[in-house]
This record gives structure tokens, sequence and C-alpha cells, in this order.
């Protein structure tokens, strides 16, 4: 089945979920889920992400992955999708994000006032980023402090001045294999959803992207 998702109108907090089908929304009623004709109380969700934020950085133009190596302190450029390859995306306000890497100990991606990518403990404004749509279908990464784009040339990460597919990024979320039906039921008790959408970014990013 295909969903909506509808912002109500007013300062109502949460979003309806529509059936592209039937018209109709998505409803919890205290004991089972229902399809109700129009948007009410019981119709608002919350909407939380299964993937708690964790995402692989992949290139456009490469398969690439941006990866981390706790054991040599390193980033480097990586076919594939491990743990090593997995980041946490924080909202910092003002439109910037942060990643941190998902290694226990994980450090932030940074980009150093000499222009380097390195990791570090540190969380300070070589660790911001900014977000902005690309027209090569992806986003790009840009550096704060640089105002430099990050690239992957299929061998190496950089950061670049240019913005091209070299520089266009997607992120890819890590969702959890399986979800159990004692964690549905726990959603269900306190009157809140996961709902699990096939979308690139959830609403938490999107709206940072500039």
């Amino acid at each position: 089945s295909k969903w909506v998702i509808e912002q109500p109108d007013g300062d109502s907090k949460g979003v309806a979920v529509k059936s592209a089908h039937f018209g109709s929304y998505l409803s919890y009623n205290g004991e089972s889920f229902v399809m109700e004709d129009s948007i009410d109380k019981c119709t608002l969700w919350d909407i939380s992400s299964a993937h708690q934020q964790k995402y692989y950085l992949s290139s456009v133009c490469h398969d690439k992955r941006i990866g981390y190596d706790n054991s040599k302190d390193s980033i480097y450029c990586s076919g594939k999708r491990n743990e090593w390859e997995a980041w946490q995306i924080n909202s910092e306000g003002d439109g910037l994000v942060s990643f941190k890497s998902c290694v226990d100990g994980g450090k932030y991606l940074i980009c150093t006032n000499g222009g380097k990518l390195k990791a570090s403990h540190e969380w300070n404004g070589e660790a911001m980023w900014k977000l902005e749509y690309s027209p090569h279908g992806g986003i790009f990464i840009i550096s704060r402090n640089h105002d430099w784009h990050l690239s992957c040339d299929g061998q190496r990460l950089d950061i670049s001045p240019s913005k091209g597919i070299g520089q266009t990024w997607i992120l890819e979320p890590i969702m959890p294999s399986t979800i159990s039906m004692d964690q549905i039921t726990m959603y269900s008790s306190i009157g809140a959803a996961t709902v699990a959408l096939s979308v690139a970014m959830p609403f938490a990013i999107m709206g940072i992207i500039g």
C-alpha cells in the first residue's frame, strides 16, 4: 500500500497518514488501528525515525561510502556498507548538521582549517556542515568554514569548490532488520507510531536542506 503524509492546518502537532488509494486517514482509537474520513486528533502521528538518524553517505557518481577507520584514525573511501561506513546525523541549528561516526567512541567528520578531512572528538565549527539539493539527484555536503563541497573521485575523498556530480551524495537510511511485535505493541500503547516509509530522508533532515 502507498501512503501520503499530510501536514494538518493550524497549529496541530504531528502529521496525518493518508491512504493514497482510499483517501482515508490512519487512526488509532485506543484499541485498534482504523481508517477515518477526516483529520482529527486521533489521526495525528508523531513520525519517529526507525534508523535513529543513522546513514551511509554514498557518492552518486561512484557508489562509494565515507568510512572511518578507528585503528588508523583516518577517513577513507569505501565500496562497502558496514559499521565503519555508518554515520549519525545531528541537527545543530541554523541549518547546520554534524556527522558522527557510529564506530565505538565515534568521532565527528571535520574539515580542518587546512582543508583536510579528518575525524575528531571535538564538536566545533570544523564539524559543521550545510546540506543543499544537487541538480544531479542528491545533495551537496558543504563545509561551513570553507564553503567547499565534500567530493569523491572514486578512489579518495576531498573537499572541492566545484558543484558537480562528483560532489553529489545520497543519505542512505540504515534501517533495523526487524521490528518485533512487542515493539509495535509498545508504540501503540503510548499513542505513537513508527511508520516505515520508502523515502531518502526523514522530515528532520529534509527541513534543513537549503
